[in-house]
């Protein structure tokens, strides 16, 4: 797995997912893995305590410097989970591990 250390845009994504309607009966578990950061964080947020009640963010910053707000807020606004990968460590299994402790 490798970044590409371009922007980050997460509003857009979020917005559409906000408009797709849920499957009955089940919520969203989103991953989302960023290693940067962004200029609107209060926006983003904003929009995912509106998706809260349809969804959870299991949020990871990688590296030496993503966005410690934004990865805190985005799981916490969604009753999500959130982790710091360090730049030697493998994200698949931080993933899966905080997946397995949330369920």
């Amino acid at each position: 797995m490798s970044a590409d250390l371009g922007g980050t845009e997460l509003l857009r994504p979020l917005q559409w997912l906000q408009s797709q309607a849920p499957t009955q009966g089940h919520s969203r578990q989103i991953l989302l893995l960023t290693d940067g950061e962004i200029s609107n964080v209060t926006e983003v947020i904003d929009l995912c305590r509106s998706i809260s009640t349809s969804a959870r963010i299991f949020s990871f910053g990688i590296g030496h410097s993503p966005s410690r707000v934004l990865i805190k807020g985005l799981a916490q606004s969604t009753n999500g989970r959130f982790t710091f990968i360090p730049p030697e460590q493998v994200p698949r299994y931080s993933c899966c591990r905080t997946i397995a402790e949330s369920s």
